[in-house]
């Protein structure tokens, strides 16, 4: 064990922010997508652990989603002044709508920017052009000309996820059917439509999904969420894209059968998957199976290696009721001990995303040293490691559990070895201390990771400079309170400047004297930005 010793130094509050910052496992990816939200809200976010936000670009202009990232990085900025830390990555995702079907604009006579569909009024389905901005209470405009000549009489279409339910009763021609409303809802412009057990036959990316990969490539977006993933072949298609630029994190969103069907095939060339139940209950035939699929998708990412988040109905029925309801902690929780993140997507009212994501916060400080405590020895999944590097990673690990630590602190270049790290062993904290503040983004992504960019540059060479980085990670982990004097923690680093890859595992203990001296250093280092 690499101990700090120095006298002990009694006052253990020394220079320590009068804010606190209380990290969690679990990442929380969070829909911003309204041009109103301000610095102030998004500063919000931040200080309940944000660390990736998803902008909804499909309504906005290129001006709007400059606004968005500016609002953004002023945000950090103001929230690292105020909690006293160098740098504080918030990755930035953004939706390609790719084959997700919308309906149309409501008609501009109508007075409201809803209306109302009654229940058993008789509604016009139609692609045709004409019908785009002439949405009414008569006649429902949707944006796929090739799905719509498959849907058969009696098959079920959902407006805004179940908002407004309709049963076809008449096809018309290709163009138009005739449908019966069997629930009735209010609707406005361009909700999403999910049709149950019919084949999705709308081509892949979009002319606007295209301009929306080249924003992407323009501001470099740490992570691309792509919905309606129905075959890998569009991932890799993507990667292509993105060939000749800086290489995003690829996100796939499972909506349809036909994405569940190739499931298997689509973790294996993504790097995280998303599963989204607002899509499924309203399109799968047998929507009472979405838990037993749930898990199935989830054991299937896990015995790949890649990350698993949950999207849909999420707190749904608190929100509605106006208070919390045991089924959806529950619902929360499971989702929590599978390892899987969590995916907000856009609320109607701003203040809503706001309560739902301080709950889920909140539910998750409570459940994280639950699960660092339960995690035994069999749930770590020690394969035949490969080469050097994985017999590395697994050692940290292990390491990590005989020592009852909680933070692995790793300096990495790519970040290959914390996603590694993080995929094997979901329950502990890994600070990742990085020189390339865009590696630092993306890792933010990987649940338990604590991502902190490096720039002090005044090690002239690698030597002298492989102790500092680790002593500064560990400053944080102190700060971030996931550390406590004198408690154990793992390094996993190189040996020698010569290492193509972290093959040193340590453990290291800090003294409360050589914490103040971190801190100091810390401060002294803002000072002077």
């Amino acid at each position: 064990m690499i101990s700090i010793t120095d006298e002990h130094y009694n006052n253990r509050n020394y220079l320590s922010s009068k804010y606190k910052i209380t990290p969690r496992i679990t990442p929380i990816i969070v829909t911003l997508y309204d041009v109103k939200v301000t610095e102030f809200e998004m500063q919000k976010y931040i200080e309940h652990g944000l660390k990736i936000v998803r902008f909804r670009l499909t309504k906005h202009t290129i001006e709007e989603k400059i606004k968005l990232l500016d609002h953004l990085k002023r945000a950090v900025k103001v929230f690292c002044q105020k909690y006293e830390i160098c740098d504080w990555p918030v990755a930035v995702s953004i939706d390609l709508a790719n084959g997700c079907i919308f309906t149309g604009f409501l008609s501009e006579e109508i007075p409201e920017n809803f209306v109302i569909l009654k229940k058993d009024s008789i509604i016009e389905l139609t692609s045709d052009m004409k019908y785009c901005f002439k949405c009414d209470t008569k006649r429902i405009f949707m944006n796929d000309p090739y799905t719509l000549p498959a849907i058969p009489v009696g098959a079920e279409i959902y407006l805004d996820f179940g908002e407004v339910v309709m049963v076809c009763v008449k096809i018309v021609n290709n163009k138009t059917i005739k449908c019966k409303v069997i629930k009735e809802g209010e609707i406005n412009d361009q909700q999403k439509v999910c049709i149950r057990g019919v084949k999705h036959l709308k081509p892949a990316l979009s002319k606007r999904d295209l301009e929306d990969i080249e924003f992407a490539k323009t501001y470099k977006c740490d992570i691309i969420i792509i919905n309606t993933v129905r075959n890998p072949l569009l991932i890799e298609k993507l990667k292509a894209l993105f060939k000749d630029s800086h290489i995003p994190l690829f996100l796939s969103v499972i909506c349809d059968q036909e994405g569940l069907d190739n499931v298997k095939e689509i973790i294996a060339v993504s790097d995280g998957l998303v599963l989204a139940r607002e899509y499924l209950a309203c399109s799968i035939e047998k929507p009472g199976q979405l838990l037993k699929i749930q898990l199935q998708v989830g054991a299937l990412c896990k015995m790949q290696e890649k990350h698993f988040f949950v999207s849909g109905h999420i707190l749904q029925e608190s929100l509605l009721i106006g208070h919390l309801v045991e089924s959806d902690i529950s619902d929360v929780t499971m989702a929590l001990k599978q390892g899987a993140g969590l995916f907000l997507r856009s609320y109607s009212n701003e203040c809503n995303m706001n309560q739902i994501y301080t709950l889920i916060n909140n539910i998750c400080l409570d459940e994280d040293p639950i699960l660092m405590k339960t995690q035994h020895f069999s749930d770590i999944p020690c394969k035949i490691p490969l080469n050097a590097a994985e017999t590395c990673i697994q050692a940290s690990i292990l390491t990590a559990k005989l020592v009852n630590a909680k933070v692995i602190i790793v300096p990495t270049v790519t970040g290959q070895t914390v996603m590694q790290l993080s995929n094997i062993c979901e329950n502990i904290f890994i600070v990742a201390v990085s020189k390339s503040p865009v590696v630092a983004r993306k890792l933010q992504l990987f649940r338990g990771v604590i991502a902190l960019p490096y720039d002090d540059n005044t090690a002239a060479f690698w030597e002298s400079e492989k102790h500092p980085r680790i002593k500064f990670g560990a400053a944080y982990a102190f700060k971030f309170e996931i550390l406590k004097y004198r408690c154990p923690f793992v390094a996993l680093r190189k040996a020698t400047s010569c290492s193509s890859y972290s093959d040193q595992v340590d453990v290291w203990s800090l003294t409360e004297k050589e914490h103040v001296r971190l801190q100091i250093k810390l401060k002294q280092s803002l000072q002077g930005r």
